[in-house]
């Protein structure tokens, strides 16, 4: 009868049995340690992949920032290379436009120029800073140009022009009254055509930097000159000698202003179109292609962040499964109810 109780109470063998014959207080102790063993591996996993997580977020949110920057260096040179472009009545406004746009690019090539750590990309934001120093330096040697320019039309091309073709009126006039030479009258009348032609191939020759434009202004010139020395050649009269010299000395005026201006719009535009337009197609090119680059590596980590977090939820599910089966297995023994005597 004692041999059939004791193996009764004996209950089951093997580490089960270990621990199903413990005392109450050895299986609550070893059913807490289980459960903070199993905590603490729940809070490693999660701080491990979490902190994985919080790191692609800053990689990712660095690039997004830096990608950034090299965008707004981009809009901001097309918005220079525009400002750089136009000659007009505004030119000082398109000069302080661009200086300001000059400091702003400036400054975001600075910020990228720190911010970038990858050592490809580093080296295409140090490509654009050289080539911008290369564009900003020839835009300080236009700029001069384009003010002189401007001026030489301002003050001398139009209202030099204008006043030859009004004196040409008067001497055409004064040579018919006073000189009472028939050919002096047809020779003005020839001026006055030849320096409306002057005129108008000189402002298309500067709008357009078209070497056809030079060339017609130039032949008119040419034509001009001989007409006005075979008009001086039959001057008699003393007030017609000082009315042809005053048109003589305008005619050249004129014709050193546009040729000055010629020589800096021909400068302006080899600046420009040369080594000016090489730097900022480069800049382009790299600017796209560390766009192009942050992008691939923006869509690579948002990949692996949600692959890591999808990752990190399934662990973190299967690990609290576990750990709530296991409560099950060690929970069962403890309240085992056991037969008496």
């Amino acid at each position: 009868m004692s041999k059939t109780l004791s193996s009764t109470v004996s209950g089951p063998s093997g580490l089960f049995g270990i621990f199903a014959n413990r005392r109450i207080n050895t299986k609550i102790g070893i059913g807490f340690g289980c459960i903070l063993v199993i905590t603490a591996l729940i809070s490693a996993i999660s701080y491990v992949e979490f902190g994985k997580i919080d790191r692609d977020f800053s990689d990712y949110t660095r690039k997004v920032t830096n990608g950034a920057v090299i965008g707004d260096i981009d809009r901001q040179f097309l918005a220079l290379r525009r400002y750089a472009g136009e000659i007009s009545d505004n030119l000082e406004e398109n000069v302080a436009a661009a200086d300001k746009t000059r400091k702003i690019v400036r400054e975001r090539l600075d910020q990228a120029l720190k911010g970038v750590k990858d050592p490809e990309r580093l080296a295409k934001v140090k490509s654009i800073a050289d080539q911008f120093d290369v564009y900003s330096k020839d835009f300080d040697k236009v700029v001069p140009m384009q003010r002189e320019q401007a001026k030489l039309v301002k003050d001398v091309l139009d209202p030099v022009g204008q006043k030859l073709r009004l004196d040409l009126d008067g001497l055409q006039k004064n040579a018919a009254v006073q000189a009472g030479n028939s050919n002096t009258v047809i020779l003005a009348g020839e001026a006055i055509k030849l320096v409306m032609q002057v005129r108008l191939n000189s402002d298309r020759a500067l709008a357009r930097h078209d070497e056809a434009f030079v060339k017609a202004a130039e032949s008119a010139f040419a034509d001009l000159k001989r007409v006005l020395v075979s008009f001086e050649a039959q001057i008699v009269n003393p007030d017609v000698r000082k009315q042809f010299d005053a048109i003589k000395a305008n005619a050249d005026k004129f014709h050193d202003a546009f040729v000055k201006s010629m020589h800096d719009s021909k400068e302006i535009s080899t600046l420009m179109h040369g080594e000016m337009r090489t730097a900022a197609r480069a800049i382009a090119a790299e600017a796209a292609a560390f766009k192009e680059a942050v992008t691939a590596e923006e869509h690579r980590i948002e990949h692996e962040v949600t692959s890591l977090i999808a990752w990190a939820n399934t662990m973190i599910v299967w690990v609290a499964v576990g750990s709530l089966v296991l409560g099950m297995v060690l929970a069962w023994p403890s309240g085992a109810r056991f037969p008496g005597p």
